[in-house]
């Protein structure tokens, strides 16, 4: 038998989120973090929005969990008091070619459940007189929220669901064998391992390699990472009122 039956690893927002609900039903879950503590790496370093699924091609999987995504997040903030608002969003165009934009927009958001509104450029200043558009589309249910608040909710209802979270714990190796992985961990300078029957990768901006670890080819399988750079800067207060809600540019 092996030690546990699922071994999640890499715990940031994904990582937790699978531990909080599969810890509902499976007790002997054990969650691998290589850092001192969960969400130190991407998962605290974005911009804490809660996206209406606008972009995303219809039918696929990113726009089906995008949407069901969007409608959970709000449900468990409401339920568990975690910081949130709905502060809505415009996408606002600055020329004739990004007008034409916003309809090509609007239909693939139809076509994924989203209700977006088409904004003439009076309507436009009307919400945000501070910026530079033509027209925009209204999105009504983007919203922002504190993603350290939903961690925590995440990591403190894995431990009271009895699942185990180790922090500086990095996996270094996965062998395959007999139905179930032996799991090489590396703690500080000790080195140790556990079998799991199942194992999830949510390594994050590493799990290209973990996934080579039980030796699949993530050249082939168009798996590698390429990483991309993002700059966010600080507004000062005083400008921090300058618009209400999220202003977005037409994609390019």
């Amino acid at each position: 038998m092996a030690d546990f039956e699922i071994t999640v690893i890499g715990a940031g927002v994904v990582g937790l989120a699978i531990s909080a609900r599969l810890s509902e039903k499976h007790t002997r879950l054990l969650l691998l973090e290589k850092n001192e503590k969960y969400g130190l790496e991407t998962s605290s370093r974005n911009s804490e929005v809660i996206h209406a699924g606008i972009y995303y091609a219809p039918g696929s999987l990113k726009a089906k969990l995008c949407v069901e995504g969007r409608d959970e997040l709000y449900s468990i903030c409401r339920s568990n008091k975690i910081t949130y608002k709905q502060v809505t969003k415009i996408i606002t165009a600055t020329n004739e070619y990004e007008l034409e934009k916003l309809t090509e927009i609007q239909h693939n958001a139809e076509r994924n459940g989203v209700k977006l509104q088409l904004l003439d450029k009076k309507s436009t200043l009307e919400l945000e007189p501070n910026i530079r558009t033509e027209g925009s589309l209204f999105s009504p249910a983007t919203g922002i929220l504190s993603v350290h608040e939903l961690m925590d909710f995440f990591y403190y209802k894995t431990k009271a669901n009895g699942g185990i979270v180790q922090n500086r714990c990095e996996v270094i190796g996965i062998d395959p064998k007999s139905g179930e992985y032996n799991i090489t961990i590396k703690e500080g300078n000790s080195i140790s391992s556990v079998t799991s029957e199942i194992v999830i990768n949510s390594a994050g901006l590493n799990s290209d390699a973990i996934a080579q670890m039980v030796g699949i080819d993530v050249d082939r399988e168009n798996l590698r990472l390429h990483y991309a750079k993002g700059s966010y800067f600080v507004v000062i207060p005083a400008k921090s009122q300058l618009i209400s809600r999220l202003v977005y540019p037409v994609p390019s």
